[in-house]
């Protein structure tokens, strides 16, 4: 292990390590009922920064409408499977 990541890790356990589908799903879930990043990056033993940039890869980009906007998704993870509707006001 190099030293940036002990260094990371010792406030961060998990920083560097692979997401699991498991995680996904379950950081998926947490983000739907509205848990914020540093409250997540607790749960996740991650750093916010990682958690924002995992939701931003993991979830569809906001659509640009001219009403509220809302969407449903379907992921699935190593034979897991989430359904995620996500109500996003636009303006």
């Amino acid at each position: 292990m190099n030293e940036q990541v002990a260094l990371a890790q010792e406030t961060n356990p998990r920083a560097y390590e692979s997401w699991t589908p498991e995680a996904d799903l379950a950081l998926l879930a947490a983000n739907e009922i509205g848990m914020g990043a540093d409250q997540l990056a607790r749960i996740f033993k991650r750093s916010p920064g990682a958690v924002r940039s995992r939701l931003r890869k993991l979830l569809p980009p906001a659509r640009v409408d001219s009403e509220d906007t809302l969407w449903e998704h379907q992921y699935h993870f190593g034979g897991l499977s989430r359904t995620v509707r996500d109500h996003r006001a636009t303006a």
